[in-house]
């Protein structure tokens, strides 16, 4: 950087090469850190062991078979923990807003170890959903029998709207509590790692 007159030019220059640095070196790695892409990164890196592992089979001894069965289930086990992380993440927009807040606060602390604690969560979702979809039903205090049928038909409608509503949340809680479940047990190292990390 020479023949530089005055700040202006000087920070244009330092900052002309350091953006050029990130691109260079560090474009990748925040890149790779976005979730969709993070999930196409992992499962392309199962699908590159699909093809590497029975070629470094083959240059060791000869057979492609053993590294065939490698490369195939590195690549199935890569596309199934993304597929049910995708589906976790989609029944998580659909979850309850007090549950997907709950989950915002302690970080994912309560995120089932194995399939056992993810089927158990699941039930307690549903159960309390229910139990509260059944609460909403015996309420009282809508319009009294003297309202017009306008009003008792609204109350009733915006009581079935409620039901449903925490019905489809408690659901959509039980499925997100079960993919979890099954994607950790998949992949218990991914999950320890993420414990520690909280």
């Amino acid at each position: 950087m020479q023949d530089i007159l005055g700040a202006g030019e000087c920070c244009q220059g330092v900052l002309g090469e350091w953006l050029e640095h990130i691109a260079k070196y560090q474009a990748g790695e925040f890149v790779v850190g976005i979730k969709p892409f993070k999930s196409l990164y992992k499962v392309g890196a199962g699908a590159k062991k699909l093809i590497t592992l029975p070629i470094q089979e083959f240059r060791q001894t000869g057979s492609v078979t053993t590294g065939l069965k490698k490369g195939a289930s590195s690549f199935l086990h890569a596309v199934s923990l993304e597929v049910l992380q995708l589906g976790a993440n989609i029944t998580g927009l659909l979850d309850s807003q007090d549950d997907v807040e709950e989950g915002a606060r302690d970080g994912g602390r309560h995120q089932p170890a194995d399939i056992r604690q993810g089927l158990r969560q699941a039930s307690i979702r549903l159960s309390s959903g229910m139990i509260a979809a059944a609460e909403l039903i015996q309420v009282g205090g809508g319009p009294g029998a003297s309202a017009s049928p306008t009003d008792r038909a609204q109350d009733t409608l915006g009581r079935l709207r409620a039901v449903a509503g925490a019905t489809a949340g408690a659901t959509a809680g039980a499925i997100k509590c079960t993919l979890l479940g099954a994607r950790n047990s998949l992949d218990p190292e991914r999950f320890q790692n993420q414990r520690r990390e909280l």
